[in-house]
């Protein structure tokens, strides 16, 4: 095993804390144009139009605007908003830092493969100061493929001059991560950050309940 390739949101970073903390403050800031709705209530109402991030905001704004009958707002200056603040939101998981760090010390080479917009996800990328140890970001948006394509963890693994044998797959969703990772043949780590593995699905090979616990079975491997 040569590289380690990790999913960003809920898996390096806590994306439900980032979220409600930037929706929180993007109604402070447009508040006078708020009218009747409250705080508590815009929050509740996007949050359940992006689907814990799974709808783009291109499309959830609109359709959020629409919802609470925001007349004083449209929906491409609060996209603007998201995509210019959101990512300075970020906030690690804990154990994130330092096992990226333990990482690379031992000579692995690291990468990000994350679906969503290119400009939010590098922007949480700079903001949680990891890119000094990255060898590789493959971010959606930009490649044109999503995962769990197997073509975009094949991508990562030959941008780093190796096979997808050669490499291990850290992140938090069974479908689009691990069995993604997997139908490319790399090895994935289920990060069990939510709710339970699928019946549906093989049971995945490796499982961890937090960040620090990759490093011996990268080791052993």
């Amino acid at each position: 095993m040569q590289a380690v390739l990790f999913d960003l949101d809920e898996t390096l970073i806590r994306r439900d804390i980032a979220i409600r903390k930037f929706i929180a403050s993007q109604y402070e800031r447009f508040s006078r144009a708020m009218g009747s709705v409250r705080p508590e209530d815009y929050a509740s109402t996007f949050l359940a139009a992006e689907d814990d991030g799974r709808i783009d905001k291109a499309k959830v704004y609109p359709a959020f605007v629409q919802s609470l009958g925001l007349k004083g707002l449209n929906a491409d200056e609060l996209l603007a908003d998201y995509r210019q603040r959101y990512p300075s939101f970020a906030t690690l998981n804990p154990g994130a830092a330092d096992t990226l760090g333990a990482l690379h010390e031992q000579g692995f080479k690291l990468g990000i493969v994350t679906n969503g917009n290119a400009q939010v996800q590098n922007g949480k990328i700079d903001a949680i100061g990891l890119r000094p140890l990255l060898s590789s970001v493959i971010i959606s948006e930009t490649v044109g493929i999503s995962k769990p394509d197997p073509a975009i963890f094949s991508l990562a693994a030959n941008g780093l001059d190796l096979t997808v044998e050669d490499c291990m797959f850290v992140g938090d969703n069974p479908t689009v991560d691990i069995v993604g990772a997997d139908n490319a043949g790399m090895t994935g780590i289920w990060f069990r950050t939510g709710g339970p593995w699928p019946a549906m699905l093989t049971p995945p090979r490796f499982e961890i309940d937090a960040l620090p616990q990759c490093l011996p079975i990268v080791d052993a491997t």
